[in-house]
């Protein structure tokens, strides 16, 4: 595994989020991405990202960010001190192209670091949802640094839930 934009215990406990909730994994992420942004006080980013048009290439990214840098009163210049997900990818992004523009301008608004304020959202996402339970315990599982660790952490998070045995049967 490469290294991950997100803490890869979130990215576990995001997939299992989406199994429970019964939706697809990119719909479930957006519902925990924005309800992050929501929980973090920061609900007004997500809302004027969304609002936008369509996000389809790097120049409609660099677009949004520059207008919702604007519309905040903050410097785009801040946000290479804090970057986030520099090298996204505009062909099929697993979140909306909008929201990661909304967490990039969010980080630099709460002056973190753009991977720990993603996590930060992410997990008050999950919290938000009613799923802080399965952040609490990805992140008690201890270090993912393979694809049998993601393996094994989705599995005990699908225990937890009581999904476990479907998933094994469905694979």
């Amino acid at each position: 595994m490469e290294r991950p934009s997100v803490d890869a215990r979130l990215h576990a406990a995001m997939r299992v989020a989406a199994v429970q909730r019964g939706e697809a994994g990119t719909l479930a992420y957006e519902h925990i991405v924005k309800a992050g942004l929501k929980a973090v006080g920061l609900g007004n980013v997500a809302k004027q990202a969304l609002e936008s048009g369509p996000v389809v290439t790097k120049e409609d990214m660099a677009r949004l960010e520059r207008a919702l840098f604007a519309r905040l009163g903050l410097s785009p210049r801040t946000a290479k001190q804090h970057p986030l997900g520099l090298s996204i990818r505009m062909e099929r992004p697993s979140v909306d192209a909008r929201l990661h523009a909304a967490m990039r301008v969010a980080a630099v608004q709460r002056g973190e670091a753009g991977t720990l304020a993603y996590e930060h959202i992410v997990k008050a996402g999950l919290k938000a949802v009613g799923l802080g339970d399965l952040a609490d315990y990805a992140f008690a599982f201890g270090t993912v640094k393979t694809r049998d660790d993601m393996e094994k952490l989705e599995l005990a998070l699908l225990s937890m839930i009581g999904l476990a045995e479907e998933e094994q049967m469905a694979s």
